[in-house]
């Protein structure tokens, strides 16, 4: 507690005088903060600009920290002075409502893709069938759940492959599991800690269009983290046409529609995940539709333009 007193203190000295002289310079109208533990440095600033301050919670800050006695105290505070709150699915709109954020302060907003940069490709029955996943080398990500159930999945079938891209402090562990699990030869494992700007982009864009099914089997970690909405790889995985399996875990469902624009399984369950697996194995007629239905959704609700309008609207309703 008192080391973050003396941080806040230092954030009040130094940065707060800098913001404000930018403020001023550029005549600017709304404040935005990215991340609702940033959001609850600025009251100080809010007070003294007296402009509008919307803030956007994205995961760890609208679950694992919601959690903390401390946080919630900073957050009832924020909720006061802020104007206005966006969070990325309904789940996360009902925890601020449950810490008394009021209701008419929260906005629910999709973040937005390039539907250019990731173009339709209808998937095509395959023999030999690869699996995808993209995320960070983290609890929330599952992937003990994932390993075990792909290692379940290669007992029964020799042609499948799975591919992991991402970077993290569960690198090793994630290495370990997948020699434990003697599926060595069968996944391939991509460390991005290195990986930068377009190098990375190019990358991911090339993964998406080499493999044919995304997975991402979210569940939330001990310490209470999770999504706090759709990750991006997967609306992106969704736009290029691919078929996705997740997780009902924080928000997902938003763009998951289940056996419609996604499967989902049950979270925790390596068993479950290994059944929806081998059902798109064994069914993969049902690669194009949907492909096809998710991509129409992603197009509909997450499309960049749109998102960038209904953000400039809540922006006008501000001033």
């Amino acid at each position: 507690m008192l080391r973050n007193k003396i941080i806040s203190k230092i954030f009040d000295f130094i940065s707060l005088p800098f913001f404000e002289k930018i403020i001023i310079q550029n005549n600017v109208r709304i404040m935005h903060a990215h991340f609702g533990t940033f959001g609850c440095k600025l009251g100080t600033l809010k007070k003294r600009t007296g402009i509008p301050l919307l803030v956007t919670f994205y995961g760890i800050d609208i679950s694992y920290y919601i959690r903390q006695p401390e946080w919630i105290i900073k957050y009832r505070k924020m909720f006061e002075f802020a104007d206005k709150f966006i969070v990325l699915c309904d789940e996360a709109k009902q925890r601020l409502i449950n810490c008394d954020c009021p209701e008419k302060k929260i906005e629910i907003w999709d973040i937005g893709i390039n539907l250019n940069e990731f173009p339709y490709k209808e998937r095509k029955n395959k023999h030999k069938v690869k699996f995808l996943t993209v995320a960070r080398f983290r609890e929330k990500k599952g992937y003990p759940i994932l390993l075990k159930a792909f290692s379940i999945l290669t007992k029964k079938y020799r042609n499948v492959y799975l591919t992991i891209i991402g970077y993290g402090p569960l690198k090793k562990d994630i290495g370990l599991q997948i020699k434990e699990l003697g599926i060595d030869d069968q996944v391939t494992l991509i460390d991005t800690a290195n990986i930068k700007g377009e190098d990375f982009n190019k990358l991911f864009k090339n993964a998406l269009y080499d493999n044919d099914i995304f997975v991402l089997p979210s569940i939330v970690a001990k310490s209470g983290d999770d999504e706090g909405g759709p990750p991006v790889v997967i609306t992106n995985a969704q736009s290029s046409g691919m078929p996705v399996i997740s997780t009902p875990v924080g928000g997902i469902s938003r763009a998951i529609i289940d056996n419609e624009t996604g499967i989902l399984a049950a979270p925790g369950n390596p068993y479950s995940l290994f059944e929806k697996m081998e059902y798109l194995i064994n069914h993969q007629e049902l690669w194009r539709i949907l492909g096809e239905k998710a991509r129409k959704h992603i197009e509909k609700n997450f499309n960049l333009m749109k998102q960038v309008q209904k953000l400039e609207e809540i922006y006008n309703s501000l001033l």
